[in-house]
């Protein structure tokens, strides 16, 4: 289990990072809201694995 919200977190990070570099928020408005979409879901998903987790 521990290894999912490992994978969950790692996919997070790369989707804030892709945001970041790729300076979507002023050039691709409409990229980045899906990814912030997706970022606020693997959020979502992760904070449910820990709880069940302990």
């Amino acid at each position: 289990m521990e290894y999912v919200i490992t994978l969950l977190e790692y996919t997070r990070k790369s989707l804030e990072q892709e945001i970041r570099d790729g300076d979507l928020l002023r050039n691709n408005m409409p990229k980045a809201t899906r990814l912030l979409r997706q970022i606020k879901e693997l959020k979502r998903g992760i904070k449910i694995l820990r709880a069940k987790l302990n």
